[in-house]
């Protein structure tokens, strides 16, 4: 065989098959490129400057975990997970380190299954549901989620049988019992229809009228009442009852003109002067100028209105005793018309207008919606939150409204089979509707262009008892 002689590397000899020669410079760059990402596979359990490294955090879960701290080790866990996720993700963990989170994963998940198991096997699905809502916030990575997952099913599934215990003991004698049923059974996604409520009030009737008032205002303030009555707690939309109420009262409107002299300060420059007299003439010199308060007088026309309205409403609205509110409610208003002007007091042309009664009357009944059905929510409290003791039944429609008193937590508790306090909310119906916009005011005559400038005088709050 023939050998190249030619000298390699400052004159050594070697054979053809054994020569050496020099990497093309794009090779020595690929070359390095594919070294680098090596490294950085190899070293992505490594920290960040400051930071410990993976393996530093799983070492700190695993003992969390054996000192039985499993929230810590939980919330080791979650950090853990979320820097793996930043930095390639687990296949890009050596496989040491992969193992140990693996072990901390499947640690991870005895502690979620532990924390739901306890009360699960007590029969207390909405404690599981509050244990699982509690580590929530620390299984929200996805190898956590089978964990979470698992033990949201395995709540629904006691939550279902619980509910189906429940339904047995509904009668048509309890509605409102099978109501809380009803969305008890609902919350853990099973259906179960209550039985109706009859004696439940699903609308309403109301009479009467106020002396003062025409017919047109009188049906407006009816018609007010009855909304305030659907918007209370004493409305149930399935309810098939019928609450009657009548009003009474009195409303007055009074109006009063006359001429009345108003005063108006302002300030005035006036120059000020010496004089000295010499023989054969009088001179005078001028020494600056002086600023004088002054009153302007002006007389205008004061217009003013007088309101009251008075009116007691009696519902029998199915509790042991009528439901009675009484509404008060007074204001006088002020206002000037005159054509003066005069610059130095700043006074213009006023032509102010007071509301006429129907005006009046029309803003003050749109204005006391949210004060009326509270008043009304109070009345229903006081007639069904108030007891020393409670049957499922009427617990439930306490706690409906978002009442606790600890007889109604008590019978409630006894009745599930765990602490009430999370059925509450669950309980509760749908947030009520928005108040409604108030009814354009029908008016004598044109809205006046201008409020009075003056505003209210003796005024009083309304009054809504």
């Amino acid at each position: 065989m023939s050998h190249d002689t030619r000298p390699v590397d400052g004159g050594a000899r070697l054979g053809y098959d054994d020569r050496v020669r020099p990497l093309a410079p794009w090779l020595r760059t690929g070359l390095a490129v594919l070294l680098a990402a090596g490294c950085a596979s190899v070293n992505v359990a490594d920290a960040p400057p400051g930071e410990p490294s993976i393996d530093t955090q799983l070492a700190q879960a695993a003992g969390f975990r054996a000192s039985n701290h499993r929230d810590a080790a939980l919330a080791a866990l979650d950090r853990v997970l979320k820097r793996v996720g930043q930095q390639g993700g687990p296949q890009a963990l050596p496989p040491a380190t992969r193992a140990a989170l693996d072990r901390e994963i499947r640690g991870a998940d005895e502690t979620v299954r532990a924390a739901v198991n306890v009360p699960l096997s007590a029969g207390q699905p909405l404690a599981a549901e509050a244990a699982l809502a509690r580590l929530a916030p620390l299984l929200v990575e996805a190898p956590l989620a089978p964990a979470r997952q698992a033990s949201a099913d395995a709540i629904k599934q006691t939550g279902q049988q619980v509910c189906a215990r429940l339904q047995g003991t509904v009668t048509a004698e309890t509605p409102y019992w099978g109501l809380g049923v009803s969305r008890y059974c609902a919350h853990f996604g099973a259906a179960f229809a209550p039985p109706p409520r009859p004696a439940a009030l699903g609308s309403f009737e109301v009479t009467g009228t106020l002396a003062g008032l025409d017919t047109a205002e009188t049906a407006l303030l009816r018609d007010n009442i009855n909304d305030w009555l659907r918007a209370s707690l004493w409305f149930d939309p399935e309810g098939q009852a019928v609450g009657r109420g009548t009003v009474a009262g009195k409303y007055a409107a009074s109006f009063k003109r006359q001429t009345v002299t108003l005063h108006a300060q302002y300030k005035q420059r006036i120059p000020v002067y010496s004089t000295s007299i010499v023989p054969a003439r009088r001179a005078s010199s001028n020494l600056g100028v002086a600023i004088v308060d002054q009153t302007f007088a002006y007389d205008v026309e004061e217009v003013r209105g007088d309101y009251s309205f008075g009116a007691s409403v009696k519902l029998d609205v199915g509790a042991a005793a009528p439901v009675t509110l009484e509404i008060r409610r007074g204001q006088g208003v002020k206002g000037y018309t005159h054509d003066v002007t005069f610059e130095p007091a700043n006074i213009t042309p006023v032509h102010d207008e007071v509301p006429s009664g129907e005006q009046w009357f029309h803003t003050q009944v749109a204005s006391m919606w949210g004060k009326a059905v509270w008043a009304l929510n109070r009345k229903f409290i006081a007639a069904h939150c108030k007891r020393e003791s409670y049957a499922p039944d009427d617990a439930v429609r306490c706690a409906a409204a978002g009442q606790q008193p600890p007889a109604v937590m008590a019978a409630l508790a006894q009745a599930i089979g765990e602490d009430a306090g999370p059925l509450v909310p669950i309980l509760q119906p749908p947030p009520p509707p928005p108040k409604p916009e108030a009814p354009p005011a029908r008016r004598a005559h044109a809205a006046p262009a201008r409020k009075a400038s003056s505003g209210a005088v003796d005024d009083e709050d309304p009054v809504i008892e």
